[in-house]
């Protein structure tokens, strides 16, 4: 396959892990720290790309 084909399917296969945390984020299945700490960033950073992505954030007591 030509290098083009084989980073979009790269590109697809990270955007899907993304959404697969964003999701168990909204869920409870993780906490946003553990959440963030899966994609190597800042809980802030974390809350605010699921945001900007329409993945309301779980409510915390």
């Amino acid at each position: 396959m030509c290098k083009a084909w084989e980073d979009h399917k790269e590109e697809g296969r990270i955007e899907g892990r993304i959404e697969e945390i964003y999701a168990s984020v909204r869920d409870g299945d993780y906490s946003a720290a553990r959440g963030a700490e899966k994609l190597g960033i800042s809980v802030q950073e974390l809350e605010k790309r699921m945001e900007d992505a329409g993945y309301p954030l779980p409510f915390v007591m």
